[in-house]
Formats: structure tokens, C-alpha cells, sequence
């Protein structure tokens, strides 16, 4: 019975560093510093904004979480067709295609790749049609956070 009492110590010594991480770190926008508010039908998400070829290059490639309501968002000055791979990534991600303030396409539930697979083999995703903006957004929320096709999004710097 005289090991309780040290049991729970050792315990309580453990656990509350780990408790007081969770705690007191929040988790942090991956992305480039430069955000925006993106609302939806259903949710304000806090995106970070990709607007140099070199941003949209990395992208959230190396990003090991985005927060609920986070994600990246990806101008173009020219609509048209647009590629994405998944170079660098470690979490999965839904991509919304936008046009115009309005979702054109989703493409839902995209895997991060083994680190292993070279550059060549990465799948390529396609746009549905020609888009200007690109929404990056945790894996299996477009539908939850109202970004279904012909919904509207609008961007407030």
C-alpha cells in the first residue's frame, strides 16, 4: 500500500509536462506569415496565402499538422488549368478548385506520398477546369466546412 502514494508521483511528475504542452502550445499556421480570412457558408478558416511562385513551389510540403479550420490558399493571376502534387507532404489534404469566388471541383482525401517515391512517380492532380485559386485544407473537411461544388468562398485580407 506505501507504493501508491509513489506510484502516483511518479506519475503526476510524468504527466504534467506533457499535459502542460498540450496546454499552452497552440498549434501554428504552416505556411508563409501572410493570412487571411476565407469564409464559407459554414466556417471561417484562417488561411495562409501562397503568392510567390516560390510559395506555391513548397506550398505545405514538410507541414506536419494544420489546425481545424486552417489551410493554405493559392492565387493565380491567369485562370486556367492547374497541376498539384504532393511533393514533401505528411498529412493528407482535401484540394478545393475555385473559380470566381466559387468551388468548381474538390478532390477529397489525397494521401501524402511514401518519402521514398521520387519526384517522377508522384501522382499529379488536375483541376476539373480552369480555376484562379487553389484551397489546401485538412483531409475529409471541404464537405463539413461547406466547400462543396458551386458553393461560395470569399477571401478577406
Amino acid at each position: 500500500m506505501r507504493m501508491l502514494p509513489v506510484c502516483i508521483a511518479i506519475c503526476a511528475i510524468i504527466a504534467l509536462p506533457v499535459f502542460a504542452y498540450f496546454l499552452f502550445t497552440k498549434p501554428t499556421l504552416c505556411g508563409t506569415g501572410h493570412t487571411a480570412l476565407l469564409r464559407t457558408s459554414k466556417q471561417t478558416l484562417q488561411v495562409s496565402i501562397a503568392s510567390t511562385e516560390d510559395q506555391q513551389r513548397k506550398g505545405l510540403g514538410g507541414c506536419k499538422m494544420l489546425a481545424r479550420k486552417t489551410g493554405m490558399y493559392f492565387p493565380f493571376s491567369v485562370t486556367g488549368p492547374q497541376t498539384f502534387w504532393m511533393k514533401g507532404m505528411v498529412i493528407p489534404l482535401d484540394m478545393v478548385w475555385l473559380k470566381g469566388g466559387r468551388v468548381v471541383g474538390t478532390t477529397p482525401n489525397i494521401p501524402f506520398p511514401s518519402p521514398d517515391v521520387k519526384d517522377a512517380f508522384l501522382p499529379l492532380y488536375h483541376s476539373p477546369q480552369d480555376v484562379d485559386a487553389v484551397l489546401e485544407i485538412p483531409a475529409g473537411t471541404a464537405d463539413s466546412y461547406g466547400l462543396t461544388k458551386g458553393s461560395q468562398v470569399v477571401l478577406v485580407n
